[in-house]
């Protein structure tokens, strides 16, 4: 995501670059965000199997 703004944004005039910094400044808020979702998503499955992993064991 950032190397495709990179792209974008390569030959921006002077005048734009407040806006290319909000559209960086938006995509790593959305890279923040995404990795906090995969976490959430990696432990709850990390207790799901824990979970399962015991009730087949009793």
């Amino acid at each position: 995501m950032l190397h495709e703004i990179y792209e974008r944004t390569r030959d921006v005039l002077p005048g734009e670059e407040e806006k290319v910094l909000q559209m960086i400044s938006n995509a790593r808020e959305h890279i923040r965000w995404s990795s906090h979702f995969y976490r959430d998503v990696e432990s709850w499955l990390e207790k799901r199997y824990f979970l399962d992993h015991q009730k087949m064991n009793s």
